[in-house]
C-alpha cells in the first residue's frame, strides 16, 4: 500500500511516483496525473485513482507492465496519448464516465486481448468501437481533445 511519501505532488498535479510498487493508491488531493508520473514502474500491480482526478496526461503509466487492470473514475474527462503505452499486462480497462475522452494513442502497444468496459453511448465508446479497427490508426483527423 502506498503512502504520501511515495508521491511528488505540486499544485494538485502528481508529478512523479517514487514508491516501491505493489498496490498503489493515489492521494485524494490529486487532480491530474502528470506527464510520465508512473512511466516505467513495472513493479506496480494495481492503481486506485480517486474521484478527484480529472486528467491522465501523456505517458502517465507508460511501460507499467505489471498493471493488469485499471478503473478510470467518472471524474476523468481526458486520457491523453501514450498514457498506457506498452502496458503489456493490461487486460481490463473500465471507464465509469460518459464524458471521458480517450486520445488515439492512449493504449498504444498494449495487449491484443485488452477488454474495455465503458458506458453505452459514451465518449469512450467512440474510441473503443474503433480501437481494434485499422480505421482508427489511419485516421489522421481523430483527436477527441
Amino acid at each position: 500500500m502506498s503512502g504520501a511519501k511515495d508521491f511528488i505532488i505540486k499544485d494538485g498535479v502528481l508529478e512523479q511516483y517514487v514508491g516501491n510498487g505493489g498496490d498503489v493508491v493515489i492521494p485524494n488531493d490529486v487532480g491530474e496525473i502528470g506527464r510520465s508520473a508512473f512511466s516505467g514502474c513495472s513493479n506496480i500491480l494495481s492503481i486506485t485513482i480517486p474521484d478527484s482526478v480529472y486528467r491522465i496526461s501523456f505517458s502517465a503509466f507508460q511501460g507499467c507492465r505489471g498493471l493488469t487492470e485499471i478503473t478510470i473514475p467518472a471524474s476523468v474527462f481526458g486520457i491523453e496519448d501514450w498514457a498506457f503505452e506498452c502496458c503489456k499486462g493490461l487486460a481490463h480497462v473500465t471507464v465509469l464516465g460518459k464524458n471521458t475522452k480517450i486520445s488515439k494513442w492512449a493504449f498504444y502497444e498494449c495487449s491484443e486481448d485488452l477488454l474495455f468496459h465503458v458506458p453505452k453511448d459514451s465518449e469512450a465508446k467512440k474510441f473503443v468501437c474503433r480501437y481494434f479497427d485499422e480505421e482508427l490508426w489511419s485516421d489522421r483527423s481523430y483527436n477527441p481533445h
